[in-house]
């Protein structure tokens, strides 16, 4: 487990922006960014973006997303030209991106083709993951993150400014869930798969919501506040009512209301 807190580990935020999706059909990396901070309160990372010239046509569906053309990378290096600069920044480092199996299996099919390897993830962070995990929002695409924390999402779909939106999100989200900044990167790691469907933390939390329904129960949970402009997670005192498949219906104090519940937005149950 890895003992250190993300706070003060080495991180290399990535975002690539593609020919298209499938790096096994054939699809390249046109775009890199790369932003290197030595832990999450670093206030002074190494950002590197490149274009990458991919040796295919950029079809037209995929410029109409990301805006980049034929002629944008027709002078850019190739992969294999930046690949040592690349692999130097994610060297020692945990990965974070958003949906990061995309870009690592990218990133590894780009490295196959050089002479260098693709260097081993101290540990794998994905925003995408923890959004959907932990948060549950109506939306978990970056640029509803953004909306959602109030982050600075200029030319989306561009690698760099893509990347800078997933490392401010990440910090948002972690600062949430660990508010004195004391756990460890094993921890964290951990609690997401514990908080899966099915998962340790996930079954507890049911058991705790079962007991209340059934005794009819004030309680405190941590719940995912999906709209406005503060914080990700909010108190709210319910006295239990009933317990669905997928949700808890009781009073809620804060509101003096019957209101609806979505277990996958309860982080936490308190007595």
């Amino acid at each position: 487990m890895n003992p250190h807190p993300p706070w003060s580990q080495p991180i290399a935020v990535v975002d690539l922006e593609t020919t298209g999706l499938h790096h096994a059909q054939g699809d390249r990396v046109i775009e890199v960014a790369i932003i290197r901070l030595e832990g999450l309160n670093d206030s002074d990372p190494v950002r590197f973006t490149h274009l990458v010239n991919p040796s295919i046509p950029i079809p037209k569906q995929s410029q109409s997303i990301h805006g980049i053309s034929d002629t944008m990378v027709a002078s850019a290096p190739t992969f294999g030209t930046i690949a040592q600069e690349i692999r130097d920044l994610l060297e020692g480092a945990v990965f974070v991106a958003h949906h990061a199996p995309f870009d690592l299996g990218f990133l590894a099919a780009e490295f196959e083709r050089t002479t260098l390897t693709l260097p081993e993830p101290v540990a794998v962070i994905d925003t995408l993951r923890i959004a959907r995990t932990l948060f549950a929002f109506p939306s978990c695409a970056l640029g509803s993150l953004a909306d959602r924390m109030n982050l600075d999402l200029r030319n989306h779909h561009r690698a760099l400014a893509d990347a800078n939106a997933t490392l401010a999100a990440l910090r948002c989200m972690l600062s949430e869930l660990d508010r004195d900044r004391t756990g460890t990167m094993g921890e964290f790691l951990s609690y997401l798969t514990g908080m899966r469907k099915g998962g340790d933390e996930r079954t507890t939390i049911k058991q705790k919501l079962r007991h209340a329904a059934e005794s009819n129960m004030t309680i405190e949970i941590g719940y995912t506040d999906v709209q406005g402009p503060g914080s990700l997670i909010t108190k709210r005192r319910v006295t239990v009512e009933r317990l669905r498949s997928d949700n808890i219906e009781g009073w809620c104090h804060l509101r003096a209301e019957r209101r609806v519940f979505k277990l996958e937005r309860i982080h936490c149950v308190d007595a």
